[in-house]
């Protein structure tokens, strides 16, 4: 949940753009990006950009505009937060796709229309 929400204040598309980060940290490293036991907590944590470790740190092959994507979502302030799903999924888009090792032949000949990343050739 984004930190202004957490504080009761009002929400927006940033706050929605801090909870796809939030889901796309988890997907790349396997951890949460913050772990809290109450919202008090969680609020504190969620308020400082630097209590959230860098994905490189837990995963040394992400890509660094992958992770940079990711960061750019988890921002405390929704100011620095991209405006929308829309503006942020060019940046994260072609780094995903030189990273997702995956056989496209098992997903369908529509996979890019339900897929935003296409998979590389390679084969899982």
């Amino acid at each position: 949940m984004a930190p202004e929400q957490l504080e009761g204040r009002e929400v927006s598309a940033q706050s929605d753009i801090y909870a796809l980060g939030f889901i796309f940290y988890e997907m790349f490293t396997g951890m949460p990006a913050h772990r809290a036991d109450s919202v008090a907590e969680s609020l504190e944590l969620c308020r400082g950009s630097d209590s959230v470790t860098n994905p490189s740190q837990l995963v040394t092959d992400i890509d660094p505009a992958v992770e940079r994507a990711i960061l750019r979502c988890l921002q405390a302030d929704p100011k620095l937060r991209p405006a929308s799903a829309r503006r942020w999924l060019p940046s994260f888009t072609p780094a995903v796709r030189k990273t997702l090792p995956c056989d496209s032949a098992r997903l369908g000949a529509n996979t890019s229309y339900y897929l935003p990343v296409t998979c590389s050739s390679t084969s899982m």
